[in-house]
């Protein structure tokens, strides 16, 4: 799936293929399929942009899931291994880059299976 940034206000700093980027409130960056990506707000202002996905797939379930999972809570190794959990329902939507940090994460999901984290499936199914 295509990703698009456009950003409203501030600068969104976007990591594609390794290279950096600076978007600027007005522009935006598209993002190919299968191209590995990472965004971030490196200064001390607000930054707001929107992410279009195209096709969704179920981009907006996979977001829904992972923010009811993290709010109100802070990045311990089992909220990422949740969050990772999550991730491996949507091999379409999120994929870890290849190498070590696709083995990690495999990792993780797998733990996270042992300590009983629900997929998304599950999560999903749970919380309707």
């Amino acid at each position: 799936q295509r990703e698009i940034y456009n950003v409203q206000e501030g600068q969104l700093t976007v990591t594609l293929d390794g290279r950096t980027h600076t978007v600027q409130a007005g522009e935006s960056i598209e993002i190919p399929p299968g191209s590995v990506h990472r965004f971030s707000n490196r200064s001390d202002q607000t930054v707001r942009f929107t992410a279009d996905h195209v096709p969704a797939l179920r981009f907006e379930e996979y977001i829904r899931l992972v923010h009811h999972t993290v709010q109100g809570k802070k990045a311990t190794l089992p909220v990422i291994m949740r969050i990772v959990r999550i991730e491996s329902s949507y091999p379409e939507t999120i994929l870890p880059p290849p190498g070590p940090p696709r083995v990690v994460s495999k990792v993780l999901s797998g733990l996270g299976r042992i300590a009983g984290y629900p997929t998304g499936e599950e999560l999903a199914a749970s919380i309707r």
